[in-house]
């Protein structure tokens, strides 16, 4: 059992660093109409999905690798009677047509997948022109030995840490264009996966989970590394656009 199987047997809402707080604020910064159509990459549970398509009114849908995770969100979603569509699929291949959305969004996901670059060409690919992207991810704040990057891997299944300048431009080598960061803030020993590891009412957590000694090892696990490891990392909510035109050629 790994850090993602735990958030699935857990019904992880909100594992990303700032937890919903963060959520809730970078909203305030991304223009959401009716109109907008909305993907959400790793969804996990479905609770920013849920909560979106809520507030908005408009139209949302969510994918995750894990089919634990997309079978939960639709539970989530059912219960509150929330019009979300949960679709198991990975972030290097998105099955949907070009241009199919206003905004992609994502919290703490690209540390996990297998190729970052090809996940970005995916978010771009099924943007319309204008569209944009806003991901929530973890950062290191400076030059890290070999042996912490694998400890990231191994304990909290960080395949790729990379700092602000690399995600920046790995965003503008991807095609997107006025990519900045919102803002960034170091992660706290707290936003380990133990501070929040449930849904609101805990209707999604697995029987008998907290009793479970692989649980109770990654939880401790993770609680451990990030309490010896947070100093070399923050998270930042980054945006970019894809440009309205290609490059054209006149003759």
């Amino acid at each position: 059992m790994d850090y993602q199987d735990v958030l699935a047997a857990l019904g992880a809402g909100s594992a990303h660093p700032g937890g919903f707080r963060t959520t809730l604020e970078w909203l305030e910064h991304v223009p959401i109409q009716s109109s907008t159509r909305i993907l959400e990459v790793g969804c996990g549970t479905g609770r920013t999905s849920v909560y979106v398509q809520q507030k908005y009114d408009c139209p949302v849908i969510g994918v995750d690798v894990r089919r634990e995770m997309v079978a939960k969100a639709r539970r989530r979603a059912k219960q509150v009677g929330a019009k979300v569509k949960f679709v198991q699929a990975s972030a290097e291949r998105l099955p949907f047509p070009d241009a199919s959305f206003d905004l992609v969004y994502m919290e703490s996901v690209n540390v996990f997948v297998d190729q970052i670059e090809q996940a970005l060409a995916e978010y771009h690919r099924v943007l319309i022109p204008g569209g944009r992207l806003l991901d929530v991810e973890m950062m290191i704040m400076g030059p890290v030995a070999p042996a912490w990057r694998e400890s990231a891997k191994r304990v909290y299944g960080a395949l790729r840490v990379p700092d602000l300048a690399s995600w920046r431009r790995m965003f503008q080598e991807s095609g997107f264009s006025n990519v900045r960061a919102l803002w960034s803030r170091p992660v706290r020993p707290e936003d380990a996966l133990a501070a929040e590891p449930m849904d609101e009412n805990g209707t999604l957590v697995d029987p008998g989970a907290y009793q479970k000694p692989e649980v109770i090892r990654v939880l401790t696990e993770n609680a451990q590394w990030m309490e010896t490891n947070h100093r070399w990392l923050a998270y930042v909510v980054l945006v970019g656009e894809k440009p309205k035109r290609n490059l054209e050629t006149s003759g």
